[in-house]
């Protein structure tokens, strides 16, 4: 099965590996990073190698900045300090993390801004993506406008999504009472929609007829779904509008999840999967969900299945096992991994929701469906 397009395939091996041999502070970030990596393998125990390696890092570049000009601010020096803060994203301190990325954002100031950055397409694709995945994990705005060495298009899309997304725009407007954040919403739906489709196409062999999107279009079009979705989770909605609105905050997340699973693994404590799976499940623990269900039928029952994928070895999954299949009983779905490509065929599916390494998770909801209503069905199944 071919992979799925992501941010991080754009950095290649080569790129990586020039930054890595040429500058000794990115070699250290990176081999911090290998150190957490390794440790978290071994149980999340942390190691006197990644504490070396990060403190090697830190001292290097800081007599490297406070010794040079504005003209001398390197490409690897920006990729360097870049890598810190995707490091402490992977260890969840968030208080370094913000040392790191202010870093980030003083020495992209001082090269010009992230306009300068247009004629080096590794080191912007780098900076905006670490600012994605930062703003994310933070909960605060991104620090740099999104600008591409390629002007985005946004995609003609098919006709038969608008069904559906007039059906659900109409909705979120009448029951939030939001008619901007339903829109904004509707047009993220949109952009998400086709990437999945895009994205499904490679899993055939040939692929179907049409044009396939190229990996450059697919990264632009990522970027540009996660900032959508970011200022969605992080619109202020009136408490005149809750709890209602949070179906915004639901979807944003679930949405959010399902992207940056393109560039990083669920299990990675302090990724934004993990904490947008917490966030996700925080708002399930609130709200009515056979409410919620009866007033958004498709996708509530995605946003939990799509928590529910993104949990998968994390302390939250038997949580969202339970309430996905409880979600599908309410909704007559008795065969899930049969009748939920069905159901959400409208809506949206991809064909990787179901794959080898999603078998135990899948099973463990017909475990519990058969525990429900007395059947026999199990997960050995």
């Amino acid at each position: 099965m071919p992979p799925y397009y992501s941010a991080v395939q754009s950095f290649t091996r080569e790129d990586t590996l020039h930054f890595t041999m040429s500058d000794p502070a990115v070699l250290h970030a990176v081999l911090g990073q290998i150190a957490i990596n390794l440790g978290m393998f071994a149980g999340g125990k942390s190691s006197s190698d990644s504490t070396y390696h990060l403190s090697q890092a830190i001292t290097l570049l800081n007599k490297r900045i406070s010794n040079c000009n504005h003209n001398d601010i390197s490409n690897a020096t920006i990729f360097a300090v870049g890598s810190l803060a995707n490091l402490q994203i992977t260890t969840g301190c968030l208080n370094s993390l913000k040392i790191h990325l202010d870093g980030l954002e003083a020495l992209v100031k001082r090269r010009g801004g992230i306009h300068a950055l247009v004629d080096h397409p590794l080191i912007l694709k780098f900076t905006c993506w670490v600012d994605n995945m930062c703003s994310i994990t933070l909960g605060s705005k991104p620090r740099f406008e999104l600008v591409t060495a390629t002007p985005y298009q946004e995609p003609l899309y098919p006709d038969f999504y608008s069904t559906t997304a007039l059906r659900y725009k109409t909705k979120l407007s009448n029951l939030t009472n939001m008619e901007d954040l339903s829109q904004k919403t509707i047009e993220a739906y949109y952009l998400l929609r086709y990437l999945v489709d895009e994205k499904d196409k490679l899993y055939w062999i040939p692929p179907p007829p049409g044009t396939r999107i190229t990996k450059e279009d697919f990264q632009l079009g990522t970027d540009q779904l996660m900032r959508r979705l970011t200022n969605i989770v992080q619109y202020e909605v009136p408490d005149s509008s809750k709890p209602n609105a949070l179906i915004y905050g639901l979807f944003g997340n679930a949405a959010l999840t399902h992207s940056v699973v393109f560039v990083c693994k669920p299990s990675r404590v302090g990724s934004p999967v993990q904490l947008s799976v917490e966030r996700i499940r925080a708002s399930l623990e609130v709200i009515n969900i056979p409410a919620f269900q009866i007033a958004y039928p498709e996708m509530m029952l995605w946003i939990i299945m799509v928590g529910g994928l993104a949990s998968i070895t994390t302390v939250h999954q038997d949580f969202f096992i339970k309430i996905l299949a409880d979600a599908c009983l309410a909704v007559g779905i008795n065969n899930p991994t049969e009748e939920l490509p069905v159901f959400l065929a409208d809506f949206l599916w991809s064909v990787f929701y179901i794959n080898p390494a999603a078998k135990g998770f899948w099973g463990d909801v017909a475990a519990v469906q058969a525990q429900a209503t007395g059947g026999e069905r199990s997960s050995s199944e």
